[in-house]
């Protein structure tokens, strides 16, 4: 498949997810994508990719977090906090 040029159009898949697992292997960092506990996509990279790809998203998190002046939680903050909160709960709590 030859590359596109400037006048064809480009029509890339969109993909969204909320989960991840990460794996290395002896060459490369691999990402299984994950959607509501189901694995969607494997991706594998080089480390050197790797590695650019967590310093690229930290900067843009980090970007985020300054100028809302709100720290952005990651799901381990947020599944401690459920467990702090399940925690605490009354044996015989009603629901609402």
């Amino acid at each position: 498949m030859a590359p596109p040029n400037d006048s064809e159009p480009v029509t890339l898949n969109a993909m969204y997810f909320n989960g991840f697992q990460l794996a290395l292997s002896n060459a490369d960092v691999n990402a299984l994508v994950i959607l509501n506990g189901t694995p969607q996509l494997n991706l594998s990279m080089s480390y050197t990719t790797a590695k650019t790809l967590a310093v690229a998203l930290n900067d843009l998190i980090n970007t985020l977090e300054k100028v809302t002046g709100r720290e952005i939680m990651t799901t381990r903050d947020v599944g401690n906090g459920l467990d702090k909160l399940k925690a605490e709960e009354p044996e015989n709590a009603s629901t609402h």
